[in-house]
């Protein structure tokens, strides 16, 4: 398995796991918009995470398929004592690969770049 920053090209791959990550949430109740992901709004939304100095997503690979992300920012908080942190927004691990440390790779990659 391998870990990586995300690039554009991943995009697609990233959005398909988001939408599997939203379907999974509506067991839990319904108010997660399933068009969201693939709106002009969701797309950006991971555009700008992608691409834009304060956005950070790193993706989990097993044989060059996309199997995970992390999704999160790092910013100004003007509500917060320490105004500058970083926030895990969401991330998602395909279900055949979840309890083989994934999404805690994903995690501590994700602490260890926004230190």
């Amino acid at each position: 398995m391998l870990i990586r920053r995300a690039t554009i090209k991943d995009l697609p791959a990233i959005s398909n796991l988001s939408l599997d990550l939203f379907k999974y949430e509506r067991q839990f109740g319904k108010t997660y918009n399933l068009k969201w992901t693939f709106s002009k709004v969701g797309q950006d939304y991971f555009k700008d995470r992608i691409l834009k100095k304060d956005g950070i997503v790193f993706v989990a690979l097993d044989k060059n398929k996309i199997i995970g992300y992390i999704c999160g920012y790092v910013g100004d908080w003007f509500f917060r004592i320490k105004p500058k942190m970083a926030e895990i927004d969401n991330m998602f691990v395909e279900p055949k690969y979840r309890r083989l440390r994934v999404g805690s790779k994903l995690v501590t990659v994700f602490v260890q770049r926004v230190k």
